[in-house]
């Protein structure tokens, strides 16, 4: 009867941490995208050559990245923040390209 409870007890706490399919490619999805900054970061980190010409292609490269998948997973709203959003990135990068 003790192991029974211990078995119900371990099962219900099991359920509280065990990560969902869908929280696995949300995950799966936050690491590509954080991989784009973490290659951007560690070219820009480069003291031996110019960095300048090349931010603009980064900063594109993470923008389609993390817009690869806009309608994955949200609502209409949040696609107009990151519309705006990419509208505003474009503007600054056709008006102050390097």
């Amino acid at each position: 009867m003790y192991l029974h409870l211990d078995s119900k007890k371990d099962a219900k706490r099991l359920n509280q941490i065990m990560i969902t399919d869908d929280e696995w490619n949300l995950i799966a999805d936050l690491i590509e995208v954080l991989l784009s900054f973490a290659e951007a970061t560690e070219d820009l980190e480069g003291n031996k050559y110019v960095t300048n010409s090349i931010c603009v292609l980064m900063l594109m490269e993470i923008i389609k990245t993390v817009t690869t998948g806009l309608s994955y997973n949200q609502d209409s709203d949040e696609k107009d923040d990151v519309q705006f959003t990419l509208a505003i990135v474009n503007f600054y990068i056709v008006n102050n390209s390097l």
